[in-house]
C-alpha cells in the first residue's frame, strides 16, 4: 500500500474497503476527483500530493496491525462531529461558498438519481455522488483548514482530490448513520453500461463513492 503513495495516488487504507476491493485499476482511479470546477486548471506551484497533506495534518498515520495507513482517531471523531453539524444546521451552501470563494446566495443545488450538483449562474461548480458525499467533503474541509496551515493556498482541484479520497475512510453514513458497504454492480448510462465498485449507505441508499472498473 505504501508504494501507491509513491506514485502520487490518494488511496488510504480503510477497514471495509481494503479487505474486498483494492485491485490496481481501482487505486489509479483516485487520481481523479469528483468535484469538477468550472475550468480545469494546470497544477498550481503550491499544490501538494494528498498523502503529504494528510500526514502533515495528522489525518492519517501508520496502522497498528497492518502495513497501511489508517485514519487518526481524533480526526475521525471531529470529522463525524462536523458532518452532524452540517446536517443539523443545513450549512452546505455556506461551507461550500467558503471553499470555492463563491457568493452563497448565488449557489444552487440540484439532486438527480446519479448526482448531487452545485451550480452558480447556470455553470456547474461541482458534482458529487450524493448529498451525503458532499456533506463528508465539507466536514473534512472544515477541519483540514484548521490543521493544515497552507490549506487555503492549495488549488480547488487539489483540495477536492484530497477530500474525495478521504471518503473511502467512511464506515457510517453521514446522512442516515447506517453502515457503508462496497459492492460491484452494473450502471446504465445513456450510451453504455459499465461495471463499477460502489460504496453505498445501507440505510438510505446514498452513494458515497462510485468508481468505474476497467475491463
Amino acid at each position: 500500500m505504501a508504494t501507491i503513495y509513491v506514485r502520487g495516488y490518494l488511496v488510504p487504507g480503510t477497514p471495509w474497503f481494503t479487505k474486498t476491493y483494492f485491485p490496481g485499476w481501482l487505486l489509479k482511479k483516485f487520481d481523479k476527483h469528483e468535484m469538477q470546477t468550472v475550468q480545469t486548471a494546470s497544477p498550481e506551484p503550491t499544490d501538494r500530493e494528498p498523502e503529504n497533506v494528510l500526514v502533515d495534518a495528522s489525518v492519517v498515520q501508520p496502522c497498528d496491525e497492518i502495513d497501511d495507513l489508517c485514519l487518526d482517531e481524533e480526526f475521525r471523531q471531529i470529522w463525524h462531529d462536523n458532518m452532524e453539524r452540517v446536517m443539523k444546521d443545513g450549512a452546505e451552501k455556506s461551507d461550500l461558498s467558503r471553499i470555492l470563494g463563491a457568493d452563497e446566495e448565488e449557489l444552487e443545488f440540484e439532486e438527480h438519481d446519479a448526482a448531487f450538483i452545485a451550480r452558480m449562474d447556470g455553470r456547474r461548480l461541482g458534482q458529487w455522488e450524493s448529498h451525503a458525499a458532499l456533506v463528508a467533503d465539507l466536514a473534512a474541509a472544515r477541519e483540514l483548514s484548521d490543521r493544515y496551515d497552507d490549506w487555503d493556498k492549495l488549488s480547488v482541484d487539489n483540495q477536492s482530490r484530497i477530500l474525495s479520497g478521504l471518503r473511502i475512510f467512511l464506515d457510517t453514513c453521514p446522512e442516515c448513520g447506517a453502515d457503508i458497504t462496497a459492492e460491484q454492480e452494473t450502471v446504465e448510462s445513456c450510451c453504455r453500461s459499465m461495471e463499477v465498485v460502489a460504496a453505498t449507505c445501507q440505510g438510505c441508499d446514498a452513494r458515497i463513492l462510485e468508481v468505474e472498473q476497467n475491463q
